[in-house]
């Protein structure tokens, strides 16, 4: 009787242990894939931002410090979208210190040679 009490023991657990890691398994797999796919439309969304930010950007001059005009205010539109680059996020119209640190900073953070002069470098930066 001893036997088989404990093989319905060994039984029990080699049944239930099984299930239970699957339920587990297939949660966590789950729970997984949903992240996966949060993380893809953020990508995704992302990505779209960082396209419209390239097509909206049609510099036609080099821009320095002392340039003004509208082509300087979208420069400075497009510095302050970028985290960390322009954190003062003035749009005046005049290229002064503050756009050309920040011109300086997009540079850098693009491995480009930073000079804080927009020229035909800094406007299409690598990909």
């Amino acid at each position: 009787m001893k036997k088989y009490k404990f093989l319905s023991y060994v039984i029990i657990f080699l049944v239930l242990i099984p299930a239970t890691t699957l339920a587990q398994t297939a949660s966590s797999t789950a729970d997984l894939q949903a992240l996966i796919k949060q993380l893809q439309a953020q990508i995704a969304e992302l990505q779209a931002q960082v396209q419209s930010i390239k097509t909206e950007l049609k510099i036609t001059r080099a821009l320095a410090k002392g340039a003004t005009g509208d082509d300087v205010k979208q420069l400075q539109e497009f510095l302050k979208t970028i985290p960390g680059v322009y954190p003062e996020g003035l749009v005046t119209g005049y290229f002064g210190p503050l756009t050309e640190q920040a011109v300086r900073r997009l540079q850098e953070k693009e491995g480009i040679e930073a000079i804080g002069i927009v020229g035909p470098r800094t406007e299409q930066p690598p990909n």
